[in-house]
């Protein structure tokens, strides 16, 4: 429901916080990690980014695009 509710929502503050909340309920949702740490990488909080993505990968290696998106974030400055 929170992930759901983060996914329609326009407001990328009010985004990372449902998906936050819905990580406290379900830590092991690799997507939702991946969205939350896109939507941190949006709003320019790398290290935060970084961080959701590691998070993803380590629940599923072979997420491609979780991968790429953490490459992306690490080429930052």
């Amino acid at each position: 429901e929170y992930f759901e509710k983060a996914q329609a929502s326009g407001d990328r503050e009010q985004a990372i916080s449902l998906y936050r909340d819905g990580l406290a309920l379900c830590p092991d949702d690799d997507v939702a990690h991946y969205e939350l740490g896109k939507a941190l990488a949006e709003s320019g909080r790398y290290p935060e980014a970084e961080k959701e993505l590691e998070a993803a990968l380590k629940i599923n290696p072979g997420f491609l695009d979780a991968k790429r998106q953490l490459d992306a974030v690490q080429k930052k400055p």
